[in-house]
């Protein structure tokens, strides 16, 4: 078949990490780097051999795509989302889908009138210790879930353009750029959250990193716990781990002890689970656009719904308006 054709938007960080994938996608040509930094655009598209444009425009008036991946700050997503939406292009692009509910609505109401579809990168749904216990729930071998106690911790970032990560009407904070992989979990295991609650802890040397604990409740009893923390010291490790708890079973995972099997816990036994070999167990990110990519080339729909990403973005705002703020 021929090649599917795309830009990446954005040459930082996430977008040259996508396109390590892409250039080695034999199903994909990629047309250009899209960036309105010059300089910076123009030094990724010499790395990749590709072209570089400074807006999707300019780009689309050179040739059409058929598809598009955004990897702009969180609060320029719209804008770029809509922008290819219009130009007919199916569209993958990084998590969140936007900062603002406005935002949301804006990209819902292109999606609605455009030929082209959107997935939002919401990577953590694509390796297997999180698909991998989602299936276990619903099976119902592990009875009717009762709990999920999640974390995701880091050290401070360093890595974003402009340190726009710190700037929360770009990023959202720490809820919205780092616990919203979780939140996300929370949602996709069980439903709509009726209960929000924060707990948020801000450090003024380190403004615009935090720590959250965020507690949901959904309809049927089940509570989520969950913690994000961006103020761990330079140089600690990256952890993440979860404590799913049913009545018949409990299973656990955690990046520190034991980072390639989750494990079931049942009454008088417990089993591991390998992981090590299934997808997107080395690289989600690989595995999510893999997956992106084979489902515009077979025509079946994105396994992540335009109204599973915005409901991600609403439960961090209703967590924001219940929230209590201690500052260190």
């Amino acid at each position: 078949m021929e090649k599917l054709k795309c830009y990446v938007v954005g040459a930082g960080f996430m977008g040259t990490t996508h396109l390590d994938y892409y250039v080695t996608n034999p199903f994909v040509n990629v047309l250009g780097i899209v960036d309105s930094d010059q300089g910076r655009g123009k030094t990724v598209a010499a790395k990749y051999k590709i072209k570089w444009y400074p807006d999707l425009d300019t780009a689309f008036t050179c040739d059409r795509a058929n598809f598009c991946d955004i990897c702009l700050p969180s609060a320029f997503h719209c804008q770029a989302v809509v922008k290819a939406l219009e130009n007919g292009a199916d569209v993958v692009c990084e998590k969140p889908m936007a900062v603002s509910l406005d935002d949301v609505r804006a990209i819902k109401e292109a999606q609605k009138n455009s030929p082209g579809r959107l997935m939002i990168a919401h990577v953590c749904r694509f390796m297997p210790q999180y698909y991998v216990t989602k299936q276990l729930l619903d099976s119902g071998t592990l009875g009717a879930p009762v709990s999920l106690v999640i974390s995701r911790e880091s050290e401070t970032p360093a890595w974003s353009y402009h340190d726009w990560l710190f700037d929360r009407k770009l990023s959202g904070g720490t809820l919205m750029d780092l616990s919203i992989h979780d939140l996300d979990i929370s949602n996709w295991f069980f439903g709509m959250p009726s209960y929000h609650a924060l707990e948020l802890c801000g450090n003024n040397a380190k403004k615009g990193a935090d720590f959250t604990l965020s507690v949901l409740g959904y309809p049927n009893g089940v509570q989520s716990t969950i913690i994000a923390n961006h103020l761990l010291q330079d140089g600690h490790p990256f952890a993440t781990s979860f404590r799913l708890t049913c009545m018949d079973a409990t299973v656990e995972y955690n990046t520190v002890y034991a980072k390639d099997a989750i494990r079931i816990y049942r009454k008088g036994s417990d089993e591991l689970i390998d992981i090590s070999s299934k997808p997107g167990f080395s690289d989600g990110y690989a595995h999510e656009l893999e997956v992106f990519v084979n489902c515009i080339k077979d025509g079946v729909d994105f396994p992540i719904s335009v109204d599973e990403a915005g409901l991600a973005v609403e439960t961090v705002h209703r967590l924001y308006d219940n929230m209590h703020i201690n500052m260190v």
